[in-house]
């Protein structure tokens, strides 16, 4: 079991994770391009950041958040 935050690969790499995707038909592509939709949709939305929350936008993608 794994604690604290994890990236989004790491996620991917969980068995039970795998298994789920294979039953339900989804790639880790899958997965991937709607995290980037997403990541892109929601900058194109969101007002200008300033000081630490634009540095923390800056840091990889972590599942945890």
């Amino acid at each position: 079991m794994l604690n604290g935050d994890i990236t989004l690969e790491e996620l991917l790499n969980e068995p039970i994770i795998r298994k789920l995707m294979q039953r339900d038909g989804v790639s880790d592509g899958d997965i991937l391009r709607l995290a980037d939709q997403v990541r892109r949709r929601s900058r194109r939305h969101a007002p200008p950041l300033r000081g630490i929350a634009a540095a923390a936008r800056s840091q990889p993608f972590h599942a945890g958040l």
